[in-house]
């Protein structure tokens, strides 16, 4: 029996290979009823062949994209993504952020780490996140938290000054590394941080 692969293109971006057997049967999508086609989410399908084909059925899941150096968005948005040596910088860090948060009002420690995950965040390195952020680890003390926390865009600014120079001596170029503190200036403006 001979065959051969083809390429079907379905919903956009997903791409998934069939195969074309001698006769000209092609192997379909089908979903199990009770579930409009509509519904069906490509996050892990079962792809089965025709049973004269030999093929065992093929398990697979689509995980989300990897996190991308300089990538810059929510916190929460980064949820579940493999970041392969990457750290994600709060921008304000988390704890001026809850200093600046318990000034305005009474929250519960729930509602401030969902309130959370809207902040800014940037994917550096993790050796540069930890040798050289102004808010990592010990290096972010009370005083720092309470400054940062009277002036968000301040922080913010600060911080990636104090990461640039490393940045820039592992291969980010300039333009790159400005591009990146402007977006995460836009995604604390649009989430209301400041």
């Amino acid at each position: 029996m001979r065959q051969r692969l083809i390429r079907v293109r379905r919903k956009g971006w997903i791409t998934c290979w069939c195969i074309r057997f001698r006769w000209g049967r092609r192997t379909g999508i089908t979903h199990y009823p009770g579930r409009d086609a509509e519904d069906v989410t490509w996050q892990d399908t079962i792809i089965t062949f025709p049973a004269d084909s030999g093929v065992p059925p093929l398990y697979l899941v689509f995980a989300k994209p990897a996190v991308k150096p300089l990538e810059v968005d929510t916190y929460g948005a980064f949820s579940g993504r493999p970041r392969n040596g990457l750290h994600l910088d709060h921008m304000p860090s988390r704890a001026a952020l809850t200093h600046y948060l318990r000034k305005l009002r009474k929250l519960s420690s729930d509602e401030i780490y969902t309130v959370m995950k809207s902040v800014a965040s940037i994917a550096i390195p993790a050796h540069i996140h930890q040798k050289y952020s102004e808010t990592y680890g010990w290096r972010n003390t009370k005083t720092k938290q309470q400054l940062d926390a009277r002036y968000l865009r301040g922080a913010v600014d600060s911080n990636f000054d104090a990461i640039k120079p490393y940045m820039l001596e592992n291969g980010f170029s300039n333009a790159d590394i400005e591009e990146a503190r402007t977006k995460m200036h836009k995604t604390n403006e649009d989430q209301g941080w400041y």
